[in-house]
Formats: structure tokens, sequence, C-alpha cells
């Protein structure tokens, strides 16, 4: 089994070294990996306008540029003229229970209390009588 694990990590290892070697022209454009194992190339950013996917960009990971294409603005980029929020938003809404749920089950929640220590105090006093 030892031997095994060894196979497969050389394996491994060669495989990682030729990665950070290959180069080759992708659809994209020209695609090489880093010594951190990610990619680079330039990469599309497409938006969805009117159902059609429309190119509004690049992103040249090896310079780190990213070009806009046309004259796309901040108006026109995002619905509304807003730039959206980077995660999903929460509303806390305040629920209200209903005056009667809360009486009927605050009393019945009583009543069990009460004969919860009822049963407690007849058990303490009659228990020598087994």
């Amino acid at each position: 089994m030892c031997k095994n694990l060894k196979a497969k990590r050389k394996i491994t290892e060669k495989i990682t070294e030729k990665l950070k070697h290959l180069k080759f022209q992708g659809l994209t454009g020209p695609i090489s990996f880093t010594d951190n194992k990610e990619r680079e190339g330039i990469i599309v950013v497409k938006q969805f306008r009117n159902g059609d996917l429309v190119k509004i960009g690049s992103h040249y990971t090896k310079e780190d540029k990213f070009v806009l294409c046309c004259n796309f603005t901040k108006e026109s980029l995002f619905k509304d003229g807003r730039i959206p929020f980077d995660s999903s938003q929460n509303e806390q809404l305040p629920r209200i229970v209903a005056p009667e749920l809360f009486i009927i089950f605050s009393t019945a929640s009583a009543i069990g209390i009460v004969l919860g220590i009822m049963f407690l105090v007849f058990n303490r006093y009659y228990r020598k009588y087994k």
C-alpha cells in the first residue's frame, strides 16, 4: 500500500511539474499555468442583456488587467444604474404571535408546571408507603 501511495505521489508531482511549463492556444486566447497552479490567460466577461450574452470586457490574468470593451458606464452596465450587492441580502421581518394563541399556550404551560410540582410533592410525601 505504501509503494502505491509513493507511486501516485510521484505521478502527481510529475503532472504538476509538466503543467507549470504547459502553454497552448485556447478558445479565448493563450493559456498557461503559474507556480501556484493557477490558470493564466484571457477571461472574457459577459453579461445577459435582453436574453443574449454580450461581451462587456476581458481580464488578462498575466498582466492582472481588466479592460472594458465599448463605452460602458456604470449606468449602462448595471440595472437601474446601481452597482449590485456583492452577496445576498437578508431582510429580517418581525413576526407577531396572535394574542389568543399566546394566552392558550401560556396557560397550558402553567398548568403543566403546576401539575409537575404537585406530582413531585406527592411523590416525596408518599415515598415511604411503597
